[in-house]
């Protein structure tokens, strides 16, 4: 990656934080969203990157559905985090050495995992409350 890669994400980053200050979660989830597919097509991996775009998308769909915004609003402890933990994927990315970009990715990933998995599973809990009203 080169200087204007990296300025891209930052410019990213800085939209992603931007839409957050004014709890503007469709905007917010395009910036995030936009981030990570530079990060996949900056990989110069064609098959990945149209592999993660089409698993990412309904992921980012999912968050836009789940966010309203009074309930976006109360989440801004976990945004702020979430938007750190993107500060660390940048900062990895600059590693010179690849294998500790790897470490990186897949500890800050697997973050994001467990944390989409407890989404998922408080929007089903909340389907099944609401059905049993």
């Amino acid at each position: 990656m080169i200087g204007a890669d990296f300025e891209v994400l930052e410019r990213q980053l800085d939209k992603m934080q931007k839409a957050q200050q004014r709890i503007d979660l469709v905007d917010l989830m395009k910036q995030d969203f936009a981030f990570h597919q530079s990060i996949w097509r900056l990989s110069d991996n064609l098959p990945l990157e149209r592999c993660l775009n089409l698993v990412c998308a309904p992921l980012f769909t999912f968050y836009m559905l789940r966010f309203s915004a009074t309930d976006f609003s109360k989440h801004t402890t976990e945004f702020r985090k979430d938007f750190q933990e993107h500060q660390e994927l940048l900062a990895a990315l600059r590693q010179p050495d690849s294998s500790e970009v790897k470490r990186s990715f897949r500890q800050v990933l697997e973050v994001f995992r467990v944390r989409h998995k407890e989404h998922v599973q408080e929007a089903q809990d909340r389907e099944v409350s609401a059905a049993a009203s």
